[in-house]
């Protein structure tokens, strides 16, 4: 294995924190949307969020950042 095999894109290192550490964290969305939720899975495309008991599918390309 080299060294570019071991690398893990930065996205998927902060998304799978993120979802172990079972926070709160803010998502803004592109439209200007606020969600303060729980991110509970992590797909290529997506994330499965709670947000007050109730599950949501956000596509990541919704999103503008996450605090």
């Amino acid at each position: 294995m080299n060294k570019q095999d071991k690398l893990l894109p930065i996205q998927n290192v902060f998304l799978e924190n993120i979802k172990e550490s079972k926070k709160v964290v803010e998502i803004h969305l592109i439209n200007g949307v606020l969600l303060k939720c729980k991110v509970l899975n992590v797909d290529n495309f997506s994330l499965l969020v709670d947000i007050n008991s109730k599950k949501s599918l956000i596509y990541k390309h919704s999103i503008a950042y996450i605090k």
